[in-house]
């Protein structure tokens, strides 16, 4: 017996979540602008990830926050307006990124 084919509501499920070998979308997106917007985001990236004083999970959430700043202040720059669609999409995409991934595939080995 065959697969059943989905409904026109029902959205399949993929087998493999993950996205160009990193955890999913949101965090290649995010990993693939740090590493090639500028140089100054790429330095940050790669200095960020290194600090040796830091746990990772913390270097994670200074990257994080660093992120969502960037995005905060280009909604100030741009007077863009705090509830939208565009807003609710950027929020929920950072929130699921893995920003430890991000960290951790940046850090040089000892």
């Amino acid at each position: 017996m065959g697969q059943e084919q989905p409904t026109q509501w029902e959205i399949p499920t993929p087998t493999d979540t993950t996205y160009n070998g990193w955890k999913n979308h949101a965090t290649w997106c995010v990993a693939l602008w740090l590493d090639n917007d500028t140089q100054e985001s790429s330095d940050y990236l790669h200095e960020l990830s290194n600090r040796k004083h830091n746990q990772p999970h913390i270097l994670a959430d200074i990257l994080r926050e660093q992120v969502s700043t960037w995005w905060y202040d280009l909604v100030e720059l741009y007077q863009l307006p705090e509830s939208s669609m565009w807003g609710d999409l950027m929020t929920g995409t950072l929130q699921g990124v893995d920003w430890q991934g991000i960290i951790d595939a940046h850090r040089e080995l000892d």
